[in-house]
């Protein structure tokens, strides 16, 4: 029996999410805890819910950091062999350690014994590859193969294992078919064959343009290959226009927020299409950056919130340090805030031309993302800008929009703070009837 039968034959108790969940819950640990670096917070949840089903090999993982026998989570265990499903979790766990060595591989710099740990490397994936029952599996030991002999230069083998995918790939998977083309021509332009290699990539583009494969990384790499050939056939003009469209694609996936989108959009077409595992593959993905853009935007509000508290204490310096090392955020959300704070210390240090032209900055690019609070925020940093060079126009007008934009939002803190501070500079002005209404709005708001 294959891994794949043994897959395929293993009957999953209805109740297999709960199981794991309370065996998590014993042990005191998070949904994040559990999936470690080997899976995402998402795929744990799917599980824990009976949405998916998990692999055998991932049930093994899982069942290894519960602290449990696999066993325990399969009502079917005493049927199976048991020696049997150890030694092929054995062989499964090899052939994995391997494809995850080659990954680190990558990471790794290119000094010492570097390019004889590759070969070794490439060895144990060949013997890894041999071993393998799965199609799915020899395909990607190939890519990595491939990859590896490219790493170190030699791009005869490169072609040998990439040229065996491409009859293995054209009925079992397209998406590692243009993988393994690609690949190719990065082999043939190593070995200086440009024309061949950018006939190959330009195979790969043309997939990708007609949506016969959709995977962002791949658009990239492709792009990237595909510009170097057309520069060492010296046609510079279509290579500008290959690069110029990597680098927009690449400041697309590279931002958590527009990846996240593109990403969804990018499951939301497989799912379309019922391919149900590239659609969970993408919509982990976009969780993923989500999550990551919110932890930044989190992280913004932190450091501004501490610029704010130390600008009241009168570390100016300290303040602007911060905020100037927090507005280098990828999350355009959390780098206007961080802004709209800047030209709240630089308004403290007397630098009024300067706290207004940082608040106006902030403005546009807190408009390009629609969220109510930074706009809100960036309103208020210009309207009291106005205040401090006595512009009474501009100061309301400015006021007007930005207490407008943040009552739309939870954000109560800086609601309350405009309020008050519209007041004060209302009663400062002797509009004392219209500052007390604020004032009572500014109680409203933190009741």
């Amino acid at each position: 029996m294959s891994n794949l039968q043994l897959n395929q034959d293993v009957q999953m108790p209805s109740a297999l999410g709960e199981r794991i969940r309370e065996a998590r819950r014993r042990n005191d640990m998070t949904q994040g805890e559990l999936a470690g670096d080997d899976y995402s917070v998402s795929y744990i949840s799917a599980i824990e819910r009976n949405k998916i089903r998990p692999s055998l090999r991932a049930l093994a993982w899982l069942a290894a950091r519960l602290g449990i026998n696999l066993s325990d989570l399969l009502s079917s265990a005493s049927s199976l062999d048991s020696e049997f499903l150890n030694i092929s979790t054995a062989a499964e766990d090899e052939i994995q350690n391997n494809v995850l060595g080659a990954y680190k591989m990558f990471l790794k710099s290119h000094t010492g014994d570097y390019k004889k740990n590759v070969q070794n490397l490439i060895v144990e994936l060949t013997e890894s590859r041999d071993k393998a029952r799965m199609p799915s599996q020899k395909v990607q030991i190939n890519l990595l193969i491939g990859k590896l002999n490219l790493e170190i230069g030699r791009s005869a083998e490169a072609r040998e294992a990439l040229e065996l995918n491409m009859g293995m790939t054209r009925d079992l998977d397209v998406t590692a078919q243009e993988h393994s083309r690609n690949l190719l021509g990065a082999a043939y332009a190593q070995q200086k064959l440009f024309m061949i290699a950018a006939e190959y990539h330009r195979l790969c583009l043309t997939a990708i343009d007609n949506r016969t494969v959709i995977d962002p990384s791949l658009e990239l790499n492709v792009l990237t290959n595909l510009g170097n050939d057309l520069v060492m056939l010296g046609q510079f003009d279509e290579a500008i226009k290959i690069f110029q469209r990597a680098i927009d694609l690449g400041q697309k996936v590279m931002n958590p927020i527009s990846s996240a989108e593109y990403y969804w959009s990018v499951s939301e077409e497989y799912r379309s299409r019922k391919q149900l595992v590239n659609a969970q593959r993408y919509s982990d993905l976009a969780v993923e950056n989500t999550q990551q853009a919110l932890n930044q935007r989190a992280f913004a509000h932190a450091q501004s919130d501490l610029g704010f508290a130390l600008t009241q204490t009168g570390k100016i310096k300290e303040a602007e340090h911060l905020l100037t090392k927090a507005i280098s955020t990828d999350d355009p959300t959390a780098r206007s805030l961080a802004m709209s704070r800047l030209a709240y210390v630089q308004r403290s240090a007397k630098s009024v031309n300067e706290s207004l032209a940082t608040a106006q900055e902030a403005l546009k690019i807190a408009n390009a993302t629609k969220n109510d609070e930074a706009i809100g925020a960036a309103y208020i940093a210009i309207a009291e800008s106005y205040a401090d060079l006595e512009d009474m126009k501009e100061t309301d007008a400015n006021f007007a929009k930005g207490i407008s934009h943040l009552e739309k939002t939870g954000q109560q803190t800086e609601l309350f703070r405009a309020y008050e501070r519209y007041a004060d500079i209302l009663e400062s002005r002797g509009e004392v009837k219209r500052a007390l209404e604020y004032l009572k709005k500014s109680k409203v708001t933190m009741k």
